[in-house]
């Protein structure tokens, strides 16, 4: 295969490919992109086959920090990296040509620090791990099928299912009509009670939402009381593969309410007809991980690809692992 690549300075040949292509995961799809990359420097690497068909992407989020310069992970975004496009028709040397010509095209950027979390079906990490980038596993929980609602509840411990149960004997229900803005007025509220930041901007958060619900790709959820407080809220994002627990927020004053719970429920009974699955997103902290397992979730790995070409960075890093430590044996 005589691949051609193309470095795109004009996003507008992957705005379209993502329009024909409703398929590419949420994360990386234009729109989604340029939302949570407003106002910075993203872009796309893309590769061609003989007849200028476009066979893999790669879009990157390009920090620029003290002169040196970074691609990082975007907020709101589980993974992104490379996509190949009709992935069944691709050999594994295909596929392992693809990734070198996209490692070129990387070197070219001359780099500081490369970070990206790739989709979990992506297996092509020879190439990377060939070029001096190091490959670890990072975890998300996933419901696998949502076709048979009565044996994904059975999938539940049988703590979840009291905590949907007592909910709804409580008389707590769910309604639709939080706007984008009261969710993130209440998800940055539910942050602060616990002595956390929101670290999402107002402009980004409320956008995303709005875009995706403008779209048929999203929805927010409330769990309200009789007494209209509310209790917890939910902004869940989808497409035909797959729908993403997005941003949970719970009032502290009712975390016993068995509102969060009640919450995922209505989620997954939602997204039943939307979709495939239901993705927690992960999470590196055990107790988060923990709680998502009680749904009835297979654990799933998924790669981290990361590469360093500075001391500066290395020391950084070094020392974030060292306090990290620390915070764990206090």
């Amino acid at each position: 295969m005589n691949l051609c690549t193309q470095y795109m300075t004009n996003k507008e040949a992957y705005k379209l490919f993502c329009e024909d292509h409703p398929e590419v995961p949420l994360p990386a799809q234009y729109w989604w992109m340029n939302i949570l990359c407003k106002n910075k420097e993203w872009d796309v690497i893309i590769i061609r086959n003989d007849q200028q068909e476009i066979i893999a992407t790669l879009p990157y989020l390009l920090v620029r920090k003290i002169g040196m310069k970074i691609i990082l992970q975007p907020t709101l975004s589980q993974t992104n990296g490379i996509w190949f496009a009709n992935e069944d028709s691709l050999s594994v040397e295909d596929k392992e040509k693809i990734c070198s010509a996209i490692l070129c095209q990387l070197k070219q950027l001359h780099l500081q620090w490369y970070c990206q979390f790739y989709d979990y079906r992506f297996e092509t990490t020879q190439p990377f791990e060939s070029a001096g980038y190091q490959v670890a596993m990072r975890r998300t929980y996933v419901i696998e099928d949502l076709s048979d609602l009565d044996h994904v509840f059975s999938t539940f411990t049988s703590s979840k299912q009291r905590h949907i149960r007592k909910a709804y004997r409580n008389g707590l229900k769910v309604d639709w009509d939080m706007s984008a803005t009261a969710f993130y007025i209440f998800h940055t509220e539910s942050l602060l009670q616990r002595g956390k930041k929101n670290h999402n901007t107002q402009e980004v958060e409320v956008s995303l939402c709005e875009e995706a619900m403008n779209r048929g790709q999203g929805a927010i959820l409330r769990v309200k009381d009789a007494e209209g407080n509310t209790h917890a809220a939910l902004f869940i994002a989808w497409n035909s593969e797959a729908g993403y627990y997005m941003i949970p927020a719970t009032d502290f004053n009712y975390k016993a309410s068995g509102a969060s719970t009640l919450i995922v429920w209505e989620a997954i009974k939602f997204l039943q007809d939307k979709t495939k699955r239901f993705d927690f997103e992960g999470s590196m902290d055990p107790a988060i991980a923990n709680s998502y397992r009680q749904y009835g979730t297979k654990e799933i790995a998924y790669p981290c690809i990361e590469k360093t070409n500075s001391i500066l960075i290395l020391l950084w890093k070094r020392l974030k692992a060292r306090q990290g430590g620390k915070k764990k044996q206090q």
